[in-house]
């Protein structure tokens, strides 16, 4: 996943008991919250890495 900084990728994930894909950047990879923060278009997302399943 680190590698994926700066690239765009398809994220699956969950989100309050409902599978998400989503298509977007990755800026950053908080290792001490377990947060990966991602941008699509002019929105910025805070996604844990426990709720990730598979990235394309």
């Amino acid at each position: 996943m680190r590698r994926s900084i700066g690239e765009t990728v398809i994220l699956r994930y969950w989100n309050e008991g409902f599978e998400v894909q989503l298509k977007c950047q990755v800026e950053y990879i908080d290792n001490r919250t377990q947060m990966v923060i991602v941008s699509k278009q002019a929105e910025v997302l805070n996604i844990e890495f426990r709720n990730i399943y598979e990235t394309l």
